[in-house]
């Protein structure tokens, strides 16, 4: 999986890898609550290679836009990818399979996406500081060598199930199994189905 690192600020994502995935306790199931109607912006989802359906189940926002399920209380699974990210690459797909099984749409944001890249250095930073604080509690703790503290770090592909506003389960790359061996490397069947149910226990954590 690829970790966001604050050097993004001054250009854009730098990025390590690691293959490991991680979840939470999944919650009990429950109605959602009424939506936050979001701001979308046209789906941009064709740098995902491995993604051959055509109409996926996915609806994208900005960053910014994807704090409101936060804020306003809202009901959503959300993914934080990108698409030139080995590991969302391949979990994507099998995240679109899942959402269609469930039927339900899962809001997609970019954490590459040109709205952030285009803001100034100080609001890059008020941005990637509030997604930190949103998410922190679907992200692990790694130690900073330069403040010498356990700080949360974010890796990508990160899906979260969000429910009245607060994280009732999540999902962080793909399966503990899969160890690629180069880039040409992909999941095979039983690590598919493995990571499809997983995708379906989150997003029914809001149902």
């Amino acid at each position: 999986m690829k970790k966001m690192m604050t050097a993004v600020l001054c250009a854009a994502l730098l990025c390590g890898c690691t293959g490991a995935g991680t979840s939470s306790v999944p919650s009990s199931s429950a109605e959602p609550a009424g939506p936050v109607i979001l701001n979308t912006v046209d789906l941009d989802m064709d740098g995902y290679y491995f993604l051959e359906d055509k109409d996926p189940a996915f609806i994208q926002v900005t960053t910014e836009e994807s704090f409101r399920i936060f804020d306003e209380k809202g009901t959503y699974v959300i993914l934080y990818s990108y698409d030139t990210c080995f590991w969302c690459n391949r979990g994507v797909p099998v995240l679109n399979d899942a959402a269609k099984e469930e039927g339900v749409k899962v809001v997609y944001v970019d954490v590459y996406e040109e709205a952030f890249k285009k803001q100034s250095v100080e609001k890059r930073q008020e941005i990637y500081n509030s997604m930190i604080a949103h998410l922190e509690p679907a992200l692990k703790l790694e130690y900073n060598e330069k403040t010498g503290k356990m700080e949360p770090a974010m890796y990508t592909p990160l899906v979260v199930a969000v429910k009245n506003g607060e994280i009732v389960d999540h999902h962080t790359a793909l399966v503990e199994s899969f160890k690629p061996e180069d880039d040409s490397s992909v999941l095979n069947d039983e690590q598919k189905a493995e990571l499809k149910e997983i995708y379906r226990r989150v997003i029914r954590s809001i149902q």
